[in-house]
């Protein structure tokens, strides 16, 4: 699943984001608004991402 931050998600410490979790790269592209692919979310840092919807070869 393709995500992006929320607000909610630069606020948070780093002992709370995913430079905690060991992912400085992520953090960097969520900090800076761009998208991440992620497959295993982590349940402490659902409420502070957003899904993004991509499209689909061939969708207007």
């Amino acid at each position: 699943m393709i995500y992006k931050a929320k607000p909610s998600y630069k606020k948070l410490k780093d002992s709370e984001n995913y430079n905690h979790l060991g992912s400085p790269v992520k953090h960097y592209k969520l900090i800076n608004d761009e998208e991440i692919n992620v497959t295993d979310l982590p349940k402490e840092l659902e409420k502070h991402l957003i899904k993004v919807e991509t499209k689909k070869k061939g969708d207007k």
